[in-house]
């Protein structure tokens, strides 16, 4: 969750913030880059082009809020993403598959600039500036059953709806009730931590179950690019997760349920509780290029700041003929605990309405306006709501695009 800013700043020159790349970071994303290139700049390589994919993205993103900001600047940051997975079959390890991957955010986003709100108004602003995001191998054991086991984003799998995938508030990735469970959230982005994963697929019936680390940053995060600490002081986090697609129809529901073991209450330092949370989705068509989606999320007090969250949208893919556009309509509804430790916001429900349009240039470039409106932010002592407007640009290279 993204600390609260302070209200009643004195209105300033908008200002953009940017910080060097690291270091680490800068290696490793131009030597998935090196080698990508390599494979695809020589037609001998076809060996290689079929056991390994690369791709980077770069994801710039900025925002302006027009109405009831709490501090008068723009800010623009960025995202840089660095993916290699490597393919078994192409070494005689059918069913088997390996990736990593890793960011770099240069910059800070408008949750804690412009608008303190609970929801996140851009899923890639992160207070994490580089990491190791997934180091992870997958084996399928059958015709039907399949194991992941090490770094992973639990998000890839659990809590994710595809339609929703458009939006760019962060509410609509993951849970908001999810997302700030545990100590310092679960293993998602920005911080990841251990896990293993089993996953059964059955005529349209899906069924996972999966074991992670407790508190994939531990009880403090020093921002290394690899950070990983197992301590039974941590707990571990269970989910389990089912869904069903109705084969024809173009409708799809599911249900999921997580328990943290040992999850400290949210000021870290009080008793040590045990307790989880649970959601619901469904997907529906309403015509050849329309879905609509619902979610609802519940967790307890012990383990979330965030008590529950109502959302749901609607997207049209290819509107006004133009196949690669999308464009959609989403809201997004969180109540706060009451009692959470010294923000005033608490035990308020704050509500996000987005719209946004995802115009494609190619397969490649892709440029896309959106535009949220924030009823009570929760973390705003002035008590107003907030318009924010913002952009994403995104640039994505790879040799399977």
């Amino acid at each position: 969750m993204i600390a609260p800013c302070e209200a009643g700043s004195r209105p300033v020159v908008p200002s953009v913030y940017l910080r060097r790349p690291e270091s680490a970071t800068q290696v490793l994303s131009w030597a998935f880059a090196s080698l990508g290139m390599a494979f695809i700049s020589d037609p001998a390589q076809a060996h290689g082009r079929d056991a390994l994919e690369w791709r980077l993205a770069s994801t710039t993103d900025g925002w302006v809020a027009l109405s009831n900001p709490v501090r008068r600047d723009a800010v623009v940051f960025s995202k840089i993403d660095a993916e290699l997975t490597v393919k078994g079959e192409a070494f005689g390890l059918d069913g088997v598959t390996g990736r990593v991957s890793s960011f770099h955010v240069l910059g800070h986003g408008p949750s804690e600039r412009l608008v303190a709100d609970a929801h996140g108004i851009d899923n890639a602003e992160s207070d994490v500036r580089h990491r190791l995001l997934e180091a992870w191998v997958d084996a399928r054991l059958s015709g039907n059953v399949s194991v992941r086991l090490g770094l992973m984003d639990l998000n890839a799998q659990f809590d994710a709806i595809e339609a929703a995938g458009l939006f760019l508030n962060s509410g609509h990735g993951m849970g908001s009730e999810f997302a700030a469970s545990g100590v310092n959230g679960p293993s998602t982005y920005p911080a990841t931590g251990l896990g293993i994963n089993v996953r059964g697929e059955w005529s349209g019936l899906t069924v996972q179950g999966a074991v992670f680390d407790g508190a994939p940053r531990g009880f403090s995060d020093d921002g290394k690019f690899l950070a990983i600490r197992l301590h039974r002081e941590e707990g571990a986090l269970f989910l389990g997760q089912v869904e069903y697609d109705i084969e024809d129809t173009g409708v799809s529901f599911g249900f999921g349920a997580y328990h943290y073991s040992r999850a400290p209450s949210s000021d870290i330092e009080g008793p040590s509780r045990t307790g989880g949370g649970a959601y619901a989705m469904t997907t529906f068509a309403l015509g050849s290029d329309t879905a609509a989606w619902f979610r609802i999320g519940h967790a307890s007090a012990s383990v979330s700041d965030i008590r529950h969250q109502i959302s749901g949208g609607l997207t049209q893919s290819a509107p006004f003929g133009r196949d690669g556009d999308m464009i959609g309509i989403a809201l997004s509804s969180i109540r706060l605990r009451p009692d959470g430790p010294g923000h005033t916001g608490y035990g308020r429900r704050e509500t996000n309405l987005e719209l946004t349009y995802r115009y494609a240039f190619n397969d490649r470039i892709s440029l896309q306006p959106d535009v949220q409106y924030v009823i009570q932010p929760a973390y705003d002592r002035g008590g107003g709501n907030a318009l924010v407007v913002g952009a994403r640009l995104q640039i994505v290279l790879g040799n399977d695009i």
